[in-house]
């Protein structure tokens, strides 16, 4: 049998152990070497408290306006582009129109009392007006502006072709029975040939005619000059027909012909320009007998 002694010495040596492995354990935690002496230990540090929060200055700001004097303040001025007021500010988008077919911009702006252009410009529409069934366009309140030509006094009666006192018009009369020629837009004639324009007669008619239209050709022939697009009247196209007749078409953009071509009756020659603002869109015509111009008239 195990000595009662021995067990008993066993078990204080051993408690003594765990008493010496817990001081240093402790003064390890307490970020003492434990290998040094007292005197050898670093002096515990202190944490200093942190300073004290700084006084935050707050701006004065200025006090807010009185709902009042806000109500009364005076409108913003019209806006200015080019110098002159837009025509266009009245408007303020309120009415929608869904496009049917058959319908155009300005058939939609003489529903609603407006403008093509104020439709155009509330739609971001392309220069050519271009609109497709089903679209739904804003159509702009307020009455429209008056154009620039409605400031002009209409004629008191309708306008007659004048024939020019020519020796050779005669010979051309009988001419007009047996050919007869494509009008080149499906306008009314606003200007008549003869009448007086910049101090000359005119050489030729105008036609009432929408910008962005097609111009076809009166009849078959052959391209024999087109003018360049920087004219503020727009381009240019002169075509030779049959028996030495030459017609003359102006007041033209985006030609898509060239010289040299030889074209049918009927074919797209160009479109109609965008005239110069206050002036009524139209296509000048001319029909020339080698380089006498004639009355077009009853050719068409």
């Amino acid at each position: 049998m195990v000595d009662l002694r021995v067990l008993l010495f066993a078990g204080c040596v051993a408690l003594a152990g765990c008493t010496q492995a817990i001081e240093e354990a402790e003064v390890i935690f307490k970020g003492a070497d434990p290998t040094r002496g007292p005197d050898e230990q670093p002096a515990p540090q202190i944490a200093t408290p942190p300073p004290p929060l700084a006084v935050i200055e707050t701006a004065e700001l200025p006090p807010l306006q009185d709902p009042e004097s806000a109500r009364q303040a005076p409108p913003l001025a019209a806006t200015e582009t080019g110098g002159a007021v837009d025509d266009y500010v009245q408007y303020e988008p309120a009415r929608y129109h869904t496009v049917q077919p058959g319908e155009t911009v300005y058939s939609i702006a003489r529903a609603y009392d407006t403008t093509p252009s104020a439709i155009r410009l509330t739609n971001s529409l392309d220069d050519r007006f271009s609109i497709q069934p089903g679209q739904v366009l804003t159509v702009p309140t307020g009455k429209a502006p008056p154009p620039p030509s409605a400031r002009d006094p209409l004629p008191a009666g309708p306008v007659q072709a004048r024939q020019l006192a020519s020796p050779q018009l005669n010979q051309y009369r009988s001419d007009a029975v047996a050919r007869r020629l494509l009008r080149p837009v499906p306008g009314d004639i606003v200007a008549a040939f003869g009448e007086p324009a910049a101090g000359a007669p005119r050489t030729g008619i105008e036609l009432r005619a929408l910008p962005g239209i097609p111009v076809k050709a009166a009849d078959d022939g052959e391209v024999m000059f087109v003018s360049s697009d920087d004219s503020p009247l727009g381009q240019m196209l002169l075509m030779k027909h049959s028996d030495g007749l030459m017609s003359v078409y102006g007041n033209l953009r985006n030609v898509s012909v060239r010289k040299g071509a030889v074209l049918g009756r009927g074919a797209i020659l160009a479109e109609v320009a965008e005239p110069p603002r206050g002036r009524v869109p139209t296509v000048r015509f001319e029909l020339r007998q080698g380089a006498t111009p004639i009355d077009p008239t009853p050719y068409l």
